[in-house]
């Protein structure tokens, strides 16, 4: 070691130099860093969450696409402004859906409106920031608005400013107490700063960096090495007690601190290692980039911190201070009195922790403060459970009782609506949703149930079965007395809507001018404007949902004078648009139409729709 400390004092302005260069260069690899803020990246391969996510993304691939969510709220819009607003937002770049319901108190409580904007690219990314600053360049108070906004899972994981602010005070702060010098403390801070950008920017030759580790690193970083620095400093100003020259003192210092210095670097080393073998991957993650970086810093006190110490010790002598000394004579004495009291003491405490470390209460939910947007539209967790086609029943009978849970505001699933059993009364409410009033009223379907099953009322079947029954029946002219040609037609349209994937697998424009009937080539125009207008739809195919949504809200926008063969277009459009919105059964008419009780309605009422053939949302 002396051979190489004589090496490192000696060419200590080379080395500097060669330092500051490879500093330089990372600084221009921290761009080309991979960042991934999404941390379901990180789930065990054999974890639950992780395979459900593989089959969802292959059954149901819209998932796949799904970008970020937006809340964004604004205080003292007038009822035309509030109506408008939606449409504002609509027409924004990377905008893909805005949410909202005029009268709805999940969208407007007191002076206060709340809009849901879907974006077509997830949250931590480029086009997210995007859109964050056009809300606050377009709606911020400069412009009138008095408007805040709240990015939905975002998980990008960052520290916040004041965390760090504070962390490298509290660091700073001990350094100027315990070193005997003003200028050390900056030493210090600048060694280890040049080690946290060589670690930062050699993270691009890693394969990808989780965001929260990114985030974290370099403050860890600096508190897991600080301590080195410390050990050479002392270490020198012991030696130069008794050594004429600055040079050999640090040499001495080298070579005497190296293996303390180097042992303590080396367990803190393994110590980060052992993340490596954690089943959730962000342990290994964050273990390889931390080990890394305390490496890195022991290199850095090994060359940057001699060189930088030497070059400044004149600046050093004139800044000398007093070194806040702590005597531990006492602390020692007691120490070796008590030591079999204190080992018990830790012994009961040890066993006691063992014994209740089972009861802790582990939270997955964001622990940051609530936002302004929480405590006026209090924010909601949506959980998807994924199940086979095949056992359908069981899942229904087991989201039955999840919509009775009071914590649970809504089930949308293929069992609970299109899959859901349904007596003749339940069957004239739920279609009475999706349809214009010439559906068939509580005694027509009641003779309908009777003709297909022999009974009336005592029997249920399921809304993709009864309209595929209706349809055929229509087919053959069995009720061309009782059903209007118009209702027909209707019913033809939802049976359509009843196959499992209707409304989630992406369309393209020939597709979709089948499902509505219309023309090709007029379908293709409107999957132009479609791109022209939100910007977005790389693949040149949509969903029914995303695709009504966006006609109906041009429809109307535009206050389109329509022949009849485009009314009837834009009634199926309309007629669509509900289909595919929540479908909230309302309970004193549900209840009314039943005959059941409180209890019983709630075990069987769960409204909503998602991912026909297989697959929940709560």
């Amino acid at each position: 070691m002396r051979k190489a400390a004589d090496f490192l004092v000696e060419k200590r302005t080379i080395i500097l130099i060669v330092v500051a260069v490879l500093v330089a260069a990372s600084l221009f690899l921290l761009p080309k860093v991979k960042i991934i803020s999404d941390m379901r990246e990180y789930l065990p391969d054999d974890s639950r969450i992780h395979k459900g996510l593989q089959i969802l993304e292959k059954a149901f691939p819209k998932t796949a696409d799904a970008g970020g969510e937006i809340r964004v709220m604004f205080k003292g819009l007038d009822a035309k402004e509030k109506a408008s607003m939606a449409k504002k937002l609509s027409g924004m770049p990377h905008v893909s859906q805005v949410h909202y319901e005029a009268g709805s108190r999940d969208y407007e409580k007191g002076a206060y409106t709340l809009y849901t904007v879907d974006a077509d690219c997830a949250p931590g990314t480029s086009q997210i920031e995007s859109l964050t600053k056009k809300l606050e360049a377009q709606f911020g108070e400069d412009e009138g608005y008095r408007m805040v906004y709240k990015i939905t899972d975002d998980t990008t994981g960052s520290l916040k400013l004041w965390i760090i602010v504070a962390a490298i005070a509290m660091i700073m702060g001990i350094l100027f107490l315990m070193c005997s010098s003003w200028v050390e403390p900056l030493l210090i801070l600048c060694t280890i700063g040049m080690a946290v950008l060589l670690n930062m920017g050699t993270n691009a030759f890693l394969p990808s960096v989780s965001q929260t580790t990114h985030s974290i690193a370099a403050i860890l970083q600096m508190v897991l090495s600080v301590d080195y620095s410390i050990i050479l400093l002392n270490r020198y100003r012991q030696e130069r007690e008794g050594i004429g020259t600055d040079a050999e003192a640090m040499k001495r210092a080298l070579t005497g601190g190296f293996p303390a210095i180097s042992s303590s670097a080396l367990t803190t080393i393994l110590g980060l290692l052992a993340l490596v073998f954690m089943r959730f991957k962000i342990g290994a993650d964050l273990g390889i980039v931390l080990a890394k970086g305390v490496l890195i810093s022991l290199l850095c006190m090994f060359t940057v911190m001699p060189a930088l110490v030497l070059m400044m010790q004149k600046a050093i002598n004139r800044t000398q201070k007093k070194i806040l000394h702590f005597s531990m004579d006492r602390l020692g004495k007691y120490s070796h009195r008590a030591r079999f009291v204190v080992l018990t003491v830790f012994l009961l405490i040890f066993a006691g922790a063992f014994a209740t470390k089972g009861n802790t209460n582990i939270s997955y939910a964001n622990a940051d403060t609530p936002s302004k947007i929480d405590k006026i539209f209090p924010d909601t967790n949506d959980i998807v459970l994924l199940y086979r086609t095949a056992d359908e029943e069981k899942a229904a009978d087991f989201l039955k009782d999840t919509a009775a849970a009071s914590h649970v505001k809504q089930v949308m699933s293929y069992g609970t609506v299109m899959g859901r059993q349904m007596t003749a009364a339940q069957m004239a409410h739920a279609l009475a949703s999706y349809t214009d009033s010439g559906m068939p009223n509580k005694m027509m379907l009641s003779v309908l149930y009777e003709y297909h099953f022999g009974t009336r009322d005592k029997d249920r079947m399921t809304a993709a079965q009864f309209l595929r029954f209706v349809s055929m029946q229509a087919d053959k002219g069995t009720f061309d007395k009782q059903i209007d040609a118009n209702t027909k037609k209707q019913l033809r349209t939802l049976q359509k809507f009843t196959a499992p994937g209707a409304l989630d697998t992406p369309l393209t424009a020939a597709e979709a001018a089948t499902f509505f009937g219309m023309s090709k080539e007029k379908m293709e125009q409107v999957y132009l404007y479609y791109r022209m207008q939100r910007g977005g739809m790389q693949t040149g195919k949509m969903t029914l949902p995303a695709f009504t949504s966006f006609l109906a809200e041009s429809m109307e926008g535009q206050g389109v004078r329509s022949s009849a063969a485009q009314k009837d277009t834009k009634q199926k459009i309309q007629q669509l648009q509900r289909f595919t919105r929540r479908a909230e059964i309302n309970e004193e008419e549900d209840l009314h139409a039943d005959g059941l009780d409180a209890a019983d309605r709630c075990r069987t009422d769960a409204s909503g729709l998602c991912c026909p053939g297989g697959g929940a949302g709560a």
